[in-house]
Formats: structure tokens, C-alpha cells, sequence
């Protein structure tokens, strides 16, 4: 039953006082004045705006005048210099600049950062006689006019960093703490397996059924409110239960009164967040009338932990929210698409040095993509969740916000999932990015209509996609095709075009990594809790795809070797976030870093969106490609292309070929160069969007290698599965390694169907027990060679045939539920979760039992209620039925 609960003090916590704040400030504007005067130094991050107030051209130098970063005693005044010097480090960390020359400083600025923001306090003001301190001279004076470029700074880039959006929904894990919760009321008392209830003063209890306890056990459930108010009239309610971690036969149930102040039909949902993560479990839940008419929220458990009850104010009936949309292509990165589109309507990337691909090289994760174990918080990275330690640190420093996740474990949970997005996005405009396990693929929540979501799918090339809030999924195939114009009466993923196996289309990116429940199953979600979204935000928008028509560098063929092109190609190998690829012949050679000095031309490609016009329209893309080292040297050209109306969709446009020697700097015309590639799309006289990235080019006349090693031979084999019955949904996985770009896979599922494919995982339902083991074949779909094969036995069984009829009781003593079941051909009782099935006890032999067969359900005042025919645990689709009290269907699915 778990061990003792522990209760900890009734006062409130108290956060770090101002004194420590102010010093650990102090601290952190100092860290990053000795940042940049390291990089000015060292020359790094010249590209950044800030590079410029810090360092003077080397003209300057000759006539006599130091550069600020070397002269602190310089005309410009030390604190102005430290000034700058503190925004030029600032400025370093917020890129996130890599270079040996000012590791030790940027780790120092990193870690007291980190410290800053878990304090959550905002900056505190700056007493007037330490303002205006007059400005020291010599050694000393550098240390006064850093602690005085510190003050300053506690206006700009501390204040930036702690001021990270609104205090959130309650339970914000990522990036900043909340405040220690205040006690409201404890209360204990002991209960047996006859059952009984846990009141407190509030109202909430805690009801617990005959049998639910094993033993006589103390019951204690600390209330709890939080420290401070919630954003737009949310209220919370937090049940600390005891014994922590107990676990219970049968579910017990939690009612929490609705607080003053809310309206019947408003926000509400449960759940508890995971103490270690951060991540919300959100659980199912309902309201309904309690003791006095009240309201109540109801849900139920099979474990103690801290659980918290949220209530908000009734949600307009639609909204959409203006998001920039950009396109993933035909990549597997839905998950960098959808995240950039979020942090562009939120602080909108001026210097287009971010991207897609920037994001991918951040957070490296590569094309297998992020595993459910990282997003739900699993130790890795060194020892933080994935989230925590990568993806917090670049949403603090580009959106400076908050997120918070959240985990919906059962399909029975989605209704709940789809009023969190409506009230992330009615109540308080926060855009919501949906992890599907089902469908191994994350879109961007940007409104609501009615029982509709509108969503911008990355991999649809198409913004503004709707469908229905049952978040239900069939199984399939988990590819995309384009939707119809028109609202879907089903499922989201129907609504969002799922099966078809389109090669182009294959975007399926969240790998099964969990012991908690089937994969099939797992919804995560991500909240970006931004103060307000940015109406500066790009109306058109841009990038540079991947893994399709991309940017290409082109070589001429020699009597050495054939043309070769270098395709830009995002990748988590490099910081960048890209590498370029070699193909040579139409075959993919390998990925290089620096391009070789023989590459003669350069075709620019863009992805484009109109998302501000309703027109069509006709936008320019103007391009700029110069040297590093001497911005003087460089070209510029220009392109159109024809964009849809607001909506439409992507349009991949192309400029004509550029000669490398147009912008190749001759003085690095024998030595390795970099360049930056800058591109900027108009329409009319404004601005919509930039991007650059930067490219080395080897110096000229260096031939490349004339043999290329042979790349390893491709494996594969079949990652096993946990034992399943005919007519479960199989989910086979082809684990390959060294696998080729144009890879294709033929399944032979052993009972006699089949299927070709560009995924490596497909779903099948067996309708009998395999006569032979399933079977995959590896082929370059381009040559169509067989490149490696591999067999699994799926174990897979007849059902059981049904063992008995189960009866349960209302408190009053009627019938609550009658139904059939069986004892399902399971490993062991933890394979039951995986596939969702209901667990009861087995009076014929222990162990666990699935729903199969006639399933009914009563009122308390034994009226009939519900009933649904089930098989093997789930639910026969056109046999539910619900009833009113006269008897009368209402409604049937």
C-alpha cells in the first residue's frame, strides 16, 4: 500500500529573497560583460548585430583608436562600454554561439541563467545612489563599470530572461517554478475494505468502494491553493493524497466542489502532475450536481498522488489565432515545423538566423524523432528530461515564455484533451502543439470552431485544416494526403488525411518508448503561455526545405568524376542544423560540412506561404551572399514567384543559377572561406520573413577525392511486440541501420497479405493466427535491389472464449454495471495497460480480465443508462447506445 505519507510544513515556502536575487543578477550581467569581451577578442559572433557597438573595423585600429572591447578606459565611458560588452554576451547566449575560444565564459552565463530563472521573481529596482555612482578609473574601474553595465542590464536582458511570459496555467514545468502551494486544510482517517469516504471542510472527497483497500490503512488529504492568483479568473484546487504512491483494487473516486465564481458549463478538467517531469497526466473527468445542487468535478484513480482540479469561465464558441505557417516538405521533421511556427507568432525571428533547420540543431534530434520517453521526461541528457535541459533553455531564450506539458494516457481522455486545447486557446490565446502516438506525428493547434479543430498540419503544405473533436484514431497507415474542402465527420486523423502511402507524404516521427501504456494511445501535449502573440508576425513565409527541391551547389563533371551536387539538407549532425548532401550519378554519396573548392554554381530554392493576403499575389525574394571575414565583398539577385490566396498552399519557387566566383572573396580565394547566404521575402515595400544561414567553401583548386569509401551495407530486423490476440491492431517496426535515402519495405504480414511501403512501421489487424512468421524486405526503390531481409514470429493468439458475468453496486446498493468478461492471453497482468483494457478481479483464478461480450449501465436510481457490446476489451463501433430516464435513445455511435 506504499510507505507513510509524509506532510510538509502548513506555512508557505519563501522564495529566495531580493538580496540574492540582486547579487545572482549582478553576477549574471558581469558573466556577460567577460563573455563578450572574450568574443570580441577572439572575433566571435561577428555576424551578430551587437558585434558592432563592441568592435571597431581594423581601419580604426591603424589610426590610433583601440576597439572598445580592448580599450575600457576609451572616450565612449566605461559603463557605456561594459554596456555594450554585456549585450554583446547576452546577444551570444541567446544565438547560442559555439566556439573553444569562449566556452568556459558561455558555460558560466548558461548555468547562472538557469539559476536566475528558477527564481521567477522579476528584477528588482535599482536604488538611486547606486545609480548614479560616478564611474571609477583604473583596474577598479572595470569592475565598477561592469557592476554598473549589470544595473543597467537588469533593464533589458535580465529583465527579458525573468519576465518570461504570464504565470501560466497552474502546473508550468518547463523553464521556471512556481511558488510552493499554500494549505488550506488537513484531514485523516482510517479506512478498511468495507469502504467509506474522506471529507474536508470544502466540500472535496475522496469516496473509496467495497474492496478498494486490502487492509486497514490511514487515509490523510491535505487541500491546497496556490500562492497566487491564476491568470484571467482560473481557479485551482490541489488533493495532496496519502499514503503517497498507494495503489488500490478498484477505482477511487474524487469530487471537488466547483469554487465561487463558476458558471455551469465553463472550463473544467483533473489530473496530477508528475512530480519528477512536470509533465500533466490529465485524467478523464466530468462535472455534475452534487450535494445542494453545486456543482462537482468527478473523477476517478487507482493510485494516490497530488491531484489538482482546474476551473475556468465559459469559452467563446471560435477562435483562430494568427500563426505563420511553414511547411516540413518532405522531411520527417513535423516537430521542428510546428515548433517554429509557434515561436514566430510569439517573437518573430528578425535576423532569419533560427530556421527550421536551426531548431533541429539545437535540440539534436535526428530523423527518428523525438521518442515519447524524451517528451514525457524520461533521464536522459545528462540526467535532466529532454525538454528541461534542450528544448526549455531555446523557448525561454527565443518566445521568453513559459510551457507546459501535458500527457493524455487513454483514447478515453481525448474529450478532455480537446477542452484543454479550447480553453489553451479561448481563454487565453496560447497556441498548442499536439503529439500523436497513433499517428506518430505533431501538429500546431491554432483555433476552434465549434466541435471543429483548425489546425496547421507541417506536412500538408496547407494551413487551416479542420476536424473533429472526437481526436479518435482508426488504425492505418501513418502517412498524410491533402484534405478535402470541407469539415470531417470523423476522426481527426481522417480529417487530416491519414493512409494513404504516398513516399512524399511519410511523416511519421514519435517512436514507442514508454512501459506506461500502448503506444497507440499516448497524446502529449505543448503549450507555449506567451503574454500575447506578435501582430508583427511574417504575413508570408519562408525557408529552405529538405530532403526534396532544395538549395543545391553544383560541380562540373571533370575526367575524375561526374557532376555532382551538394543539396542543403537539415540534419542534427551540426549546430547549424543542416549538412549538404553529395549526389552523384542520381546516388546518395554522403554528407559534407565544407563544400570543395571546384563547385561552379548555385541554384537558391524557397518554400513560401501567403498567410496575410486574400488575394493571390506575386512576391519577390531578394538574396545577398557575402564573405564572413569582408561583408564589402558580395552579390546580390533577385526572384518572383506567384503565391495562392491566403491558405494555399505551399509554393516551392527557384532562382536562376549563381556563379560562385560572383561572390567568392579573392583574398580567401586559396584557403577556406565562409559565406553567408541571406534571403529576405517582399511584397510591396514590406518585409514578411528572412532566413541565413552560413556555408564554408574549400579553397579553389583543391580537387575532391577521386575514390569515395563504399558506404556500410544496409541491416534490418523486426523489433518485437508484445503478445496480441486476433483482431488486435499489430503494430511492426523495421529497426534498420545504415539505411538508404530511397528506401522502400515489402511486408509479409504470415497470413497471407502484404504490403509495399515507404514506412518503416506499418499497422496490421490479424483476422486469424499467422500461418509463418511476418517477414520484410529492404529495397532501394530506385534500382530496386533487394538490399536485407528479416523474420519475426508475432505472437499473436485465438481470444478467450468468455469466463463469466461480473455485477457492480452503487453505494445505495443497485446495479451500477452488468457485463461479460474474459481473461485475455496476456505475458503477464502489466501487458493488460498496453492495451487499454478494463482490469477487474478474476474470482475464477486471479489475475486480470477484459470487458467482452454485453456491457450495461445503470443510474443510481436503477434506470438503464448505457450499453455497448464489447470484444476483447473494446468497444463494438454502432452497438453504444445511451438512454434517458424515460428510456428513450439519445445517443447511439
Amino acid at each position: 500500500m506504499g510507505i507513510p505519507h509524509e506532510t510538509r510544513p502548513a506555512q508557505p515556502q519563501v522564495c529566495d529573497s531580493r538580496v540574492a536575487l540582486l547579487g545572482l543578477q549582478l553576477e549574471l550581467a558581469e558573466a556577460y560583460c567577460a563573455l563578450g569581451a572574450a568574443a570580441a577578442e577572439a572575433r566571435v559572433g561577428t555576424a551578430l548585430p551587437a558585434y558592432g557597438a563592441v568592435h571597431r573595423p581594423p581601419s580604426d585600429t591603424a589610426q590610433g583608436t583601440p576597439p572598445p572591447a580592448l580599450a575600457p578606459g576609451a572616450q565612449s565611458g566605461a559603463p557605456q562600454v561594459a554596456e555594450a560588452l554585456g549585450a554583446f554576451g547576452r546577444a551570444l547566449c541567446d544565438a547560442g554561439v559555439r566556439d573553444p575560444a569562449i566556452a568556459p565564459q558561455l558555460d558560466r552565463c548558461l548555468a547562472l541563467r538557469r539559476q536566475v530563472l528558477a527564481l521567477e521573481r522579476p528584477p528588482w529596482p535599482v536604488a538611486p545612489a547606486v545609480a548614479a555612482a560616478p564611474p571609477a578609473r583604473g583596474r577598479a574601474a572595470l569592475r565598477m563599470a561592469v557592476a554598473l553595465a549589470a544595473l543597467a542590464l537588469l533593464a533589458g536582458g535580465v529583465a527579458v530572461l525573468v519576465r518570461s511570459g504570464n504565470t501560466g496555467a497552474p502546473g508550468s514545468a518547463a523553464g521556471l517554478a512556481e511558488p510552493e502551494p499554500l494549505l488550506v486544510a488537513t484531514v485523516a482517517r482510517d479506512l478498511g475494505p468495507t469502504g467509506g469516504a474522506v471529507a474536508l471542510p470544502s466540500g472535496a472527497a475522496l469516496v473509496f468502494p467495497p474492496d478498494a483497500l486490502a487492509a486497514p490503512t490511514r487515509i490523510t488529504v491535505r487541500e491546497l491553493k496556490p500562492a497566487r492568483a491564476l491568470p484571467r479568473g482560473q481557479q485551482r484546487v490541489i488533493l495532496d493524497c496519502g499514503p503517497d504512491g498507494a495503489r488500490f483494487a478498484r477505482p477511487v473516486q474524487l469530487r471537488i466542489p466547483a469554487p465561487p465564481g463558476y458558471e455551469a458549463g465553463g472550463y473544467a478538467t483533473a489530473g496530477y502532475t508528475d512530480a519528477r517531469t512536470g509533465v500533466q497526466h490529465v485524467l478523464p473527468s466530468r462535472v455534475e450536481p452534487g450535494a445542494g445542487g453545486q456543482p462537482e468535478l468527478v473523477f476517478e484513480t487507482g493510485h494516490f498522488t497530488s491531484f489538482f482540479g482546474l476551473f475556468g469561465s465559459k469559452l467563446p464558441t471560435e477562435r483562430r489565432l494568427e500563426i505563420p505557417y511553414y511547411s516540413q516538405g518532405d522531411s520527417p521533421y513535423c516537430w521542428a515545423a510546428s515548433l517554429y511556427m509557434a515561436l514566430q507568432a510569439i517573437r518573430p525571428d528578425p535576423e532569419g538566423d533560427l530556421g527550421i533547420h536551426g531548431i533541429i540543431g539545437r535540440l539534436k534530434v535526428g530523423e527518428n524523432g523525438i521518442t515519447a520517453q524524451q517528451f514525457a521526461g524520461a533521464s536522459a541528457f545528462g540526467g535532466f528530461p529532454w525538454w528541461q535541459s534542450a528544448l526549455s533553455p531555446l523557448v525561454l531564450a527565443r518566445a521568453g515564455c513559459r510551457f507546459a506539458t501535458r500527457s493524455y494516457g487513454s483514447l478515453s481522455a481525448t474529450r478532455t484533451l480537446f477542452d484543454d486545447i479550447k480553453n489553451d486557446i479561448g481563454a487565453n490565446g496560447h497556441p498548442v502543439l499536439v503529439w500523436s502516438g497513433r499517428k506518430q506525428h505533431v501538429w500546431l493547434v491554432v483555433g476552434y470552431d465549434g466541435n471543429q479543430v483548425i489546425v496547421h498540419d507541417p506536412a500538408l503544405d496547407e494551413p487551416y485544416v479542420k476536424g473533429h473533436n472526437s481526436w479518435l484514431t482508426s488504425s492505418g497507415h501513418s502517412s498524410h494526403k491533402r484534405p478535402q474542402a470541407k469539415p470531417f465527420d470523423d476522426s481527426l486523423a481522417s480529417a487530416l488525411g491519414m493512409g494513404d502511402p504516398t513516399p512524399a507524404k511519410t511523416k511519421s516521427r514519435i517512436r514507442a518508448e514508454t512501459d506506461e501504456t500502448s503506444f497507440g494511445d499516448l497524446w502529449y501535449t505543448m503549450t507555449l503561455q506567451a503574454d500575447k502573440l506578435d501582430p508583427m508576425a511574417p504575413k508570408i513565409t519562408m525557408s529552405i526545405p529538405s530532403h526534396g527541391t532544395t538549395l543545391r551547389f553544383l560541380a562540373p563533371a571533370t575526367q575524375a568524376t561526374r557532376e555532382r551536387a551538394y543539396r542543403f539538407h537539415w540534419s542534427p549532425e551540426t549546430s547549424d542544423g543542416f549538412v549538404f548532401r553529395q549526389t552523384e550519378g542520381g546516388k546518395d554519396i554522403g554528407a559534407v560540412t565544407t563544400l570543395p573548392g571546384d563547385v561552379a554554381s548555385l541554384v537558391p530554392v524557397v518554400a513560401l506561404t501567403n498567410l496575410g493576403y486574400d488575394k493571390a499575389i506575386r512576391a519577390s525574394v531578394a538574396c545577398r551572399i557575402y564573405s564572413d571575414q569582408d561583408r564589402k565583398h558580395s552579390y546580390s539577385t533577385s526572384f518572383s514567384a506567384e503565391l495562392p490566396a491566403k491558405g494555399g498552399s505551399t509554393v516551392t519557387a527557384s532562382g536562376s543559377e549563381i556563379a560562385v566566383s560572383a561572390f567568392r572573396d579573392p583574398a580567401n580565394d586559396r584557403a577556406a572561406c565562409t559565406y553567408v547566404f541571406d534571403a529576405r521575402v517582399l511584397y510591396g515595400a514590406d518585409q514578411a520573413d528572412r532566413v541565413q544561414f552560413r556555408f564554408t567553401l574549400g579553397p579553389r583548386g583543391v580537387a575532391p577525392p577521386k575514390d569515395t569509401p563504399k558506404a556500410p551495407a544496409p541491416t534490418i530486423a523486426i523489433e518485437p511486440v508484445p503478445p496480441k490476440a486476433v483482431g488486435d491492431a499489430v503494430y511492426l517496426r523495421a529497426i534498420v541501420g545504415n539505411r538508404p535515402p530511397d528506401a522502400e519495405y515489402e511486408w509479409d504480414f504470415g497470413d497471407g497479405e502484404q504490403v509495399r511501403t515507404r514506412d518503416r512501421i506499418v499497422t496490421h489487424i490479424y483476422k486469424s493466427v499467422p500461418a509463418h512468421p511476418a517477414r520484410v524486405r529492404l529495397y532501394d526503390s530506385g534500382t530496386g535491389k533487394l538490399l536485407g531481409q528479416a523474420e519475426y514470429p508475432v505472437p499473436v493468439s485465438v481470444p478467450a472464449t468468455t469466463s463469466g458475468r461480473a455485477t457492480t453496486h452503487w453505494d445505495n446498493g443497485n446495479v451500477h454495471e452488468v457485463f461479460d468478461y474474459i481473461k485475455p492471453h496476456l505475458a503477464s497482468p502489466q501487458d493488460l495497460d498496453r492495451y487499454t483494457l478494463t482490469r477487474l478481479p478474476d474470482s475464477a483464478g486471479g489475475g486480470m480480465v477484459a470487458i467482452h461480450g454485453n456491457y450495461k449501465s445503470y443510474s443510481r436510481n436503477g434506470k438503464l443508462y448505457v450499453e455497448c457490446e464489447y470484444r476483447n476489451g473494446k468497444p463494438v463501433p454502432g452497438t453504444y447506445r445511451e438512454y434517458d430516464p424515460t428510456g428513450k435513445v439519445v445517443k447511439q455511435r
